[in-house]
């Protein structure tokens, strides 16, 4: 896979659990009692996921950094 078309994939993913994020701390706003522990659970799995997506988006930019700099070493010698 490209990894420019990966990179737009993760950081796609990464739009979506943060909407997602900020839907359940609305609901979380307006929500009893009840449901409160449930949604609270989300909202921390989403701040996960969306800290491990960041945190692979930035070790793809590292890669990407990486292999066009062997490309260009390559192309010169």
């Amino acid at each position: 896979m490209d990894i420019k078309k990966f990179k737009a994939e993760v950081k796609l993913n990464i739009i979506e659990a943060k909407l997602l994020h900020k839907v359940y701390l609305q609901v979380l706003n307006l929500s009893n009692n009840d449901f409160e522990y449930e949604i609270l659970e989300k909202v921390n799995y989403l701040q996960r996921t969306i800290n491990e997506l960041t945190e692979n988006l930035n070790k793809l930019g590292e890669i990407e950094k990486e292999l066009i700099k062997k490309l260009n070493e390559q192309t010169v010698h």
